[in-house]
C-alpha cells in the first residue's frame, strides 16, 4: 500500500502536469516539448548527479519568474508547468517510484490529503466544462458571470492540483535523501541554493526600488511602488526574502568569519528585499523570525543574546541606511507606510472585522464552507467561484484566493478533504513546541521563527499558493524535523494494508461526495440559476419563427439556462431529420430537478409543453431573488442530422428544435409541468 498509494499520488501528478501542458500549449506552442524534457532532464540529472540537479532547480526557483518572463516575453499560469516538471522530475528521480519515506505519522496524513487531492481533481475538472469535452474547446463560454472558459479554469485547476502534488512529493524525497540525519549535507545542497536564488532575487528587488520598478515588473505593483524582484509578484518575493533572511543567519552560525560576514550581508539583502517588497505580512513574518531567533539564543545562551540583539539591529538599520541613502531616489512605499494606510481612521473593531473578511474574500469563504462544509467548492475553483458568490451577497469581487490560507482550504477542499493536513498540522505543532536536545534549541528556534512568521501570514494570506514560497515552505518544514530529530537514522518503516484503510476510505468518501455535489448544486448551470447569468452551449443561433419568437437547433446535447419575465415557458421542440418516419428519434429534455420530456419522435411534428418556474417573482417585487426568474433546459437526442449531406447547404450537425417561450398564463385544460430547484 505504501508503493501503491505513492505511485497514485506520482501519476495523479503527472497526469495533471500533462493536462496544463496541454491547455497551456494552446497560447505558448513551445510549452508543449519543452515540459517533458526538462522534466527527463531533471530526472536523470538527480539520478547522475544530485547535487548538481538541485543546485540547478533550487537556485532558480527565486528567479524562475523573471527567466521566462525575459525568455518568452512573458509569463502565465500555464509557464509554471515547466518549473513544476523540473521540480518532480527531481522528485521522483531521488526518491524513484517506490513507498513513500516520510515518518509513518506523516505519511498517514499527509498521505490522506495527497490521495484527496489526487483522487477528487479529475472530478472538479470534469466539472468544470459540465461533463462535456466538447468545453474543453470552447472559449466562448464562461463558467462565471463575468466569463472565464472552460479550458482556462481546468488549466488553474490542474495546476493547482499539480502543485500540492509536488509539494507533498518534495518533501518526501528530501526524507529519502536524508533520512540517516545528514544535516550539514542537507544545507549544503538544498538550504544554501534556496538562500543563494532568494539573495539573486533580493538584489534585483533593490535594483527596482531605487528608480526602477518599471524594470521586469508585472501586474500592478510597479504603480503602487513595490518592487516585484526575481517573482513578477511583491507579495511572494517579500515572503521568500523574509525566510531566508534569517535562515543564511542561522546557515552561517558556528561557521568562520569568512562564512558568517558574507551570510550577515546576504540577511541585510534579504532585509531590505522585504522593504522593497512593500509586504505587510512579509515584514510581519520576518520581525517574527528575528524574534524567535534571538530569544531562542537567549534562553540557550544569555551571554550571547546581547550580540544576538545587537546582530539584528545592526541588519536593520544597514536596511534603514540603505532606504535613506537613496533619498529621492527610492521609488518604492515600504511596508510601514502601507500598515499606517490601513489603519488610518480604522477603529480596533473594524480592523479585526476587515482582517476576518479581508474585502469581502474571507466573508465568500465563510459563506462557501457553510453551503458545502463537507466536500468544499472544489480545488482550484475558489478564486473564480467567488466572483458569482460576491455578486449574490454584495457586490462582485474581482478573481483572488481566500486570503487565508487554512480557511482557502476547507473553502476548496472541504472537511472530508481537509481532515489529513489539520491533523498533520495538530502532529506538527507538537514537535514546534517540543523541548528538543539542548545542542539544537537555537537552531530549532531560528527555524521555528522562519515558520512561525510564515504560518501567522498565511492565516492572513496565500504566500504558499505560489509555487516558489511552497518549495520553501516544505524544505523548512524537512529542514525543522531534521534538526529535532523526526529524520532518524533507520530505514523508513513499510506500513501494511490496515494503516492505509482509514485514509484510502477517507479518500474514497470524499470523492464519491464531491461527484454527487457536483452534479448537483455546483453543476455549472446549477451555479448560472443561482448568480443570475447566462449559460448556454451546444446550441446554434437563434432563428426566426413565423409567430415573431425564435428557436435554436441543438447539437447532440445541448444546456440553456435563461431569463423569463413571465411565470410560464412554453417549450416548443421538433426534429427534422429526414428518415425520421422509419429511424425515431429518441428526444429528452429536462430542467433542473429532471426529465420534463422522454419519447420517441416520428414525424417532424412539433410538441409543446408548458413548465411553471418554481419560485417565480417579478423582477421589481422587494426581496424577490433574481435567480428564481431563471429556467434550465437540458435537451439530448440519441442522434443527429447533417442537411449538406442530404442536398442541403448547411453543414451542421442538427439535434432537436426548441422555442422556449415566456407565457403569462395556460391555455384550457393544459397543465403545466413545474420546474423544482
Amino acid at each position: 500500500m505504501d508503493r501503491l498509494t505513492r505511485l497514485v499520488v506520482i501519476i495523479s501528478a503527472l497526469t495533471a502536469l500533462a493536462l496544463q501542458v496541454d491547455l497551456g500549449a494552446r497560447g505558448w506552442p513551445p510549452l508543449r516539448m519543452a515540459t517533458p524534457a526538462i522534466f527527463v532532464a531533471a530526472w536523470i540529472l538527480a539520478r547522475l548527479a544530485p547535487r548538481v540537479a538541485r543546485a540547478i532547480v533550487l537556485a532558480a526557483a527565486s528567479v524562475f519568474p523573471v527567466v521566462v518572463f525575459v525568455t518568452t516575453g512573458g509569463f502565465e499560469a500555464a509557464h509554471l508547468a515547466l518549473w513544476t516538471a523540473a521540480l518532480l522530475g527531481l522528485a521522483t528521480g531521488r526518491a524513484g517510484f517506490g513507498g513513500w519515506s516520510l515518518p509513518p505519522a506523516w505519511r498517514l496524513t499527509l498521505g490522506a490529503w495527497a490521495l484527496a487531492v489526487a483522487a477528487v481533481w479529475p472530478v472538479i475538472a470534469w466539472r468544470e466544462i459540465d461533463f462535456s469535452p466538447a468545453l474543453l474547446d470552447s472559449y466562448h463560454v464562461g463558467v462565471t458571470a463575468i466569463g472565464v472558459a472552460p479550458p482556462i479554469e481546468v488549466l488553474w485547476i490542474a495546476h493547482i492540483a499539480a502543485l500540492h502534488l509536488s509539494g507533498l512529493l518534495w518533501l518526501d524525497a528530501l526524507f529519502h535523501d536524508w533520512r540517516r540525519g545528514e544535516r550539514r549535507a542537507f544545507e549544503r545542497d538544498v538550504a544554501w541554493p534556496l538562500a543563494a536564488g532568494a539573495v539573486a532575487g533580493a538584489l534585483f528587488g533593490i535594483y527596482q526600488m531605487f528608480g526602477h520598478l518599471d524594470v521586469l515588473s508585472a501586474g500592478t505593483f510597479a504603480a503602487d511602488g513595490r518592487a516585484s524582484g526575481g517573482m513578477l509578484d511583491a507579495n511572494a518575493f517579500g515572503m521568500i526574502a523574509a525566510i531566508w533572511a534569517p535562515g543564511v543567519v542561522e546557515l552561517a552560525r558556528g561557521r568562520s568569519w569568512a562564512i558568517r560576514g558574507p551570510a550577515y550581508a546576504m540577511a541585510a539583502v534579504l532585509a531590505a528585499g522585504v522593504w522593497a517588497s512593500g509586504s505587510r505580512t512579509a515584514i510581519a513574518a520576518l520581525v517574527i523570525g528575528a524574534a524567535c531567533f534571538v530569544i531562542a539564543i537567549a534562553r540557550e545562551r544569555p551571554k550571547w543574546a546581547l550580540a544576538g540583539a545587537a546582530s539584528v539591529a545592526a541588519i536593520i538599520l544597514l536596511v534603514v541606511g540603505l532606504v535613506r541613502v537613496s533619498g529621492a531616489h527610492a521609488s518604492t512605499v515600504g511596508p510601514v507606510p502601507r500598515f499606517k494606510a490601513m489603519l488610518a481612521g480604522t477603529s480596533t473593531d473594524a480592523f479585526v472585522a476587515e482582517m476576518w473578511n479581508r474585502n469581502g474574500y474571507g466573508a465568500m469563504a465563510t459563506r462557501m464552507i457553510r453551503d458545502w462544509p463537507a466536500t468544499g467548492v472544489g480545488v482550484g475553483v475558489f478564486n473564480t467561484l467567488v466572483i458569482d458568490y460576491s455578486k449574490r451577497f454584495f457586490h462582485r469581487l474581482p478573481p483572488d484566493n481566500a486570503q487565508s490560507w487554512p480557511r482557502h482550504q476547507v473553502a476548496e477542499f472541504g472537511l472530508l478533504g481537509s481532515l489529513g493536513w489539520i491533523v498533520w498540522i495538530v502532529l506538527f505543532l507538537r514537535l514546534l513546541v517540543r523541548r528538543g536536545d539542548p545542542g539544537t534549541r537555537v537552531s530549532r528556534g531560528a527555524l521555528m521563527g522562519m515558520l512561525a512568521g510564515l504560518g501567522l501570514a498565511s492565516l492572513a494570506g496565500m504566500p504558499t499558493q505560489n509555487d516558489f514560497v511552497l518549495v520553501m515552505f516544505w524544505a523548512t518544514v524537512f529542514w525543522f524535523a531534521l534538526v529535532s530529530g523526526v529524520a532518524a537514522p533507520r530505514p523508513p518503516q513499510a506500513l501494511g494494508g490496515r494503516a492505509w484503510l482509514a485514509p484510502v476510505a477517507l479518500a474514497a468518501v470524499f470523492v464519491a461526495a464531491t461527484a454527487w455535489v457536483a452534479a448537483t448544486g455546483l453543476r455549472l448551470p446549477a451555479r448560472a440559476m443561482r448568480a443570475d447569468w447566462d449559460f448556454a452551449y451546444g446550441l446554434a443561433a437563434p432563428e426566426p419563427l413565423p409567430d415573431g419568437s425564435t428557436f435554436r437547433w441543438t447539437e447532440a446535447h445541448a444546456v440553456w439556462v435563461a431569463s423569463y419575465d413571465q411565470p410560464l415557458v412554453r417549450v416548443t421542440y421538433w426534429v427534422h431529420h429526414p428518415d425520421v418516419a422509419t429511424r425515431p428519434v429518441h428526444v429528452r429534455i429536462g430542467d433542473e430537478s429532471g426529465r420534463l420530456v422522454d419519447e420517441w419522435l416520428h414525424d417532424t411534428a412539433s410538441h409543446t409543453v408548458y413548465v411553471r418556474i418554481d419560485g417565480w417573482a417579478p423582477a421589481q417585487a422587494v426581496g424577490s431573488d433574481a435567480g428564481a426568474r431563471r429556467l434550465m433546459l437540458e435537451a439530448w437526442v440519441d442522434r443527429t442530422w447533417r442537411p449538406s449531406l442530404t442536398g442541403g447547404t448547411d453543414t451542421r450537425d442538427l439535434g432537436v428544435g426548441i422555442s422556449p417561450v415566456a407565457v403569462c398564463c395556460l391555455p384550457a385544460g393544459v397543465k403545466a409541468l413545474d420546474s423544482k430547484r
